[in-house]
């Protein structure tokens, strides 16, 4: 069911023909694959995206797992964003889904040196022994540094969060640290990653992701690829990786690529 609507997600983006620049991180900011970078989307942008993540091996007996993560920026101006996203999340025959909700200021900077601010708050269904929804607030900062190198432009990303989490009557809460790059390997294919520290109140592993992005400057993004982050929350590291596929496009009146 959930391959079919993203299917059908995938062709109704396709038939709008709209362009797009920022990709959004599952949670809904701008960013590489699971972690935010301090760019934000281009003044007057709405972009919106679509992921399919296969959540098969959290259960062997269930091949049924998985999540389509939906999500959407606009930009205020060139300098502030607010996104969010609406996950939904299949997980042993019972529904996790999470939306988010979230904004982006860039403190300072251009597109080659720039210093943001965001903050998240996310709500996941509770589902088997949770007795409520489970809720995330997260707070953070990210640094970008552009540099050429080999003909090459890499984008590199340095930032810490907070983040607080609301599973039983306990609220677990810490910073965490993380680093991400995005590489244009050739023109319009990049290869994106980034890495977040491990903080034992909140996981059991650091997060990480990988992926391969096809992106046509004003038009549309496409990227194929791999991490670790949790279903549930997606903010946290989960014991196993997962692949992931998705397709993303922008809304701006100024776009004459098509």
């Amino acid at each position: 069911m959930n391959k079919m609507l993203f299917l059908g997600l995938t062709a109704a983006l396709l038939a709008a023909g709209v362009a797009a620049q920022a990709y959004p991180i599952f949670t809904g900011l701008t960013g590489n694959v699971v972690l935010p970078t301090a760019a934000t989307a281009p003044s007057g942008d709405t972009t919106i995206a679509a992921d399919y993540i296969d959540l098969r091996n959290i259960d062997s007996r269930e091949s049924k797992n998985s999540s389509i993560a939906l999500r959407a920026i606009g930009a205020v101006d060139a300098n502030w964003e607010f996104g969010g996203g609406y996950n939904f999340v299949k997980i042993a025959g019972q529904n996790a889904n999470t939306y988010f909700l979230d904004t982006k200021v860039k403190m300072l900077g251009d597109d080659c040196s720039a210093c943001s601010l965001y903050a998240t708050y996310g709500s996941t269904h509770r589902y088997g022994d949770i007795p409520h929804n489970i809720s995330t607030m997260q707070g953070g900062i990210a640094a970008d540094e552009q540099v050429s190198l080999l003909g090459c432009t890499i984008t590199s990303t340095l930032g810490a969060n907070w983040t607080r989490q609301d599973f039983t009557t306990l609220k677990p809460n810490a910073v965490r640290y993380f680093a991400g790059m995005d590489i244009e390997l050739i023109e319009h294919f990049h290869m994106v990653g980034d890495y977040q520290t491990k903080a034992t109140k909140l996981e059991q592993h650091a997060l990480y992701g990988v992926a391969l992005r096809y992106v046509k400057s004003n038009s549309f993004d496409i990227q194929v690829g791999y991490s670790n982050v949790s279903p549930v929350g997606f903010v946290n590291g989960a014991k196993e990786g997962r692949f992931f596929a998705g397709i993303g496009f922008s809304f701006n009146e100024d776009s004459s690529d098509w």
